[in-house]
């Protein structure tokens, strides 16, 4: 069954919340009513919410489906997705693009591929909390555009942001969850393909888990 949230409007408290001034980002993208305007706005907003901004190329959004069955969230942008502002588009989304297709995925097709930031943060270091936490609405729109079963987290940082407690990702990488802020949906932890192309001894254990992610989208 597919799951379809219902976009949410962010109120007049919530600006004020998220900090006075910059916030055209957010209020560019806040009426959108499909995703494909949603997009369009992020991208054209010149959002300066964090200082990010000051280094970044593109505000990089998405790559894939908006209506996929799995959404898959990254940290942040790196310096070869902040030049073309696609994710996912050097190395490290090639051997993504590799590992789904090799259990019948398009990465482009049955994927919506999103980071919690949209702009590259210097020297290809994590993002800090506070950045996360300001851009955090438009991620929280894309998952409310998204009708997407499973919600996949690339890397330690992405669990951090949004399961703290499961610690250390050893251990729930590769295991389903759930999350009550996201009802209706299955959460799998995977590494970053980055890490695969530095350690491919990994790989295996990567493509088993998105063997299991592939049988759990077919039934």
């Amino acid at each position: 069954m597919t799951v379809k949230m219902p976009p949410q409007t962010l109120e007049r408290r919530d600006l004020f919340k998220l900090g006075v001034g910059a916030t055209a980002g957010v209020l560019s993208t806040a009426s959108a009513e499909t995703y494909p305007e949603f997009r369009r706005r992020l991208r054209e907003s010149d959002c300066q919410r964090c200082a990010l901004a000051a280094g970044r190329r593109h505000i990089v959004v998405d790559r894939g489906n908006p209506d996929a069955a799995i959404i898959g969230i990254s940290d942040a942008p790196s310096f070869v997705e902040d030049a073309q502002g696609i994710p996912f588009c050097g190395r490290a989304g090639q051997k993504l693009d590799e590992l789904f297709a090799a259990e019948g995925l398009s990465t482009d097709k049955h994927l919506l591929l999103v980071n919690v930031v949209k702009c590259h943060p210097p020297y290809n270091r994590p993002p800090h909390p506070d950045e996360m936490a300001r851009c955090e609405p438009f991620l929280e729109r894309q998952l409310a555009f998204s009708p997407a079963r499973f919600v996949v987290l690339l890397g330690i940082f992405a669990l951090r942001r949004f399961a703290p407690e499961r610690r250390p990702f050893s251990a729930h990488v590769g295991q389903f969850f759930r999350l009550p802020q996201w009802p209706g949906r299955e959460v799998l932890p995977l590494h970053h393909p980055a890490l695969l192309l530095r350690n491919p001894s990994l790989e295996p254990l990567m493509r088993k888990h998105i063997r299991e992610l592939a049988a759990r989208v077919a039934t």
